[in-house]
């Protein structure tokens, strides 16, 4: 059976495809499965009897994702409400020891930003300041913005959003909520426009709030730490030998920690340089697929502005070690 033709073409989509080489049965995963773009296409591709379980933090964008693939047979889903960081039990409770791929789109669908949602994620909307995509989480970007110190916030705005003008910002919101709190989106957007000046990008100009928002989003969902601990469960969690794993990832912090991450697990062991011999004991999990990102192509660029800054990496999990008697190491 087809999938739903209203489900939007996410982003990279062939070259995700392409570096899977996802084939027909097996289990598949998609640890942030958004409006369930990727997860039909895994799921057309791993047809007639492959399964796909896809993840996602977020209850609106799992409700969606429900429609959008409702044309798929239900055996061969399972959507789970859960963070990537949770793959190790979500795995354990369906029956599964090892999956064959896994995509991991660490950027958020248009839904999810602009949709009636109340999130606060947009600067474009007039929304409570909350940013969290789980509402279990107990803090919110109001918290953050409304209690940090100002060197806090202006590490927070460099560190998580590359904001040339972190300390300017961080001085003129302390400066505000002095006299009341800052609650609202647009109260924000408003007091940043006001602060700093919108920036040039290509033929266009950059909304002045962007790195701003972006670095609240990171911090509130504790986005970096997440990242890097779903891809070493989802490596893990790879077929030895043949799983393949590919992160989607669209500004510098989340594809550095992603670099980072794989050279890590391709790397192995993890002594100081200094140690003679190696005493951890960590081998090589990973083969590094992509030694520079994948960038979209011309023709998907013009054709979806939004996808300009996305970067793919991608790793294949290396056969087990296996060690004899006396020790020594065989494939």
């Amino acid at each position: 059976m087809s999938g739903s033709s209203s489900i939007h073409v996410p982003v990279m989509l062939r070259e995700v495809v392409e570096t899977l080489q996802i084939r027909s049965g097996g289990v598949w995963v998609d640890l942030g499965c958004g409006p369930g773009g990727y997860t039909a296409e895994l799921l057309r591709r791993c047809a007639p009897d492959g399964r796909v379980i896809a993840l996602d933090v977020d209850e609106d964008a799992l409700a969606l994702a429900r429609r959008n693939l409702a044309s798929f047979p239900p055996e061969r889903i399972s959507l789970v409400r859960a963070n990537f960081t949770e793959l190790a039990s979500v795995l354990s409770e369906a029956g599964v020891t090892t999956v064959n791929g896994c995509v991991l789109d660490a950027g958020f669908s248009r839904d999810q930003v602009l949709g009636d949602q109340s999130r606060g994620l947009s600067f474009l909307k007039d929304e409570p300041l909350d940013m969290r995509l789980d509402r279990t989480l107990k803090t919110t970007a109001a918290d953050l913005v409304n209690t940090l110190e100002q060197r806090e916030l202006a590490a927070l705005f460099r560190d998580f959003g590359q904001e040339r003008q972190a300390g300017r910002i961080a001085a003129a919101i302390v400066r505000r909520r002095r006299q009341r709190p800052i609650r609202t989106t647009l109260e924000l957007a408003e007091l940043i426009t006001a602060t700093v000046s919108p920036r040039p990008r290509g033929n266009r100009v950059r909304h002045a709030a962007t790195k701003a928002f972006m670095a609240l989003r990171t911090a509130v969902n504790d986005e970096l730490s997440a990242l890097r601990a779903g891809i070493e469960q989802a490596v893990l969690a790879l077929q030895p030998g043949s799983g393949r794993m590919v992160v989607v990832s669209y500004d510098s912090n989340e594809d550095g920690l992603t670099k980072r991450t794989f050279r890590d697990l391709e790397r192995g062991c993890r002594c100081p340089a200094s140690l003679p011999t190696c005493v951890c004991g960590r081998r090589p999990e990973v083969r590094v697929l992509t030694k520079k990102p994948v960038r979209p192509s011309r023709e998907e660029i013009a054709a979806n502005p939004s996808a300009r800054s996305a970067r793919l990496r991608a790793v294949e999990r290396l056969p087990e070690v296996k060690t004899d008697a006396d020790g020594a190491a065989s494939l």
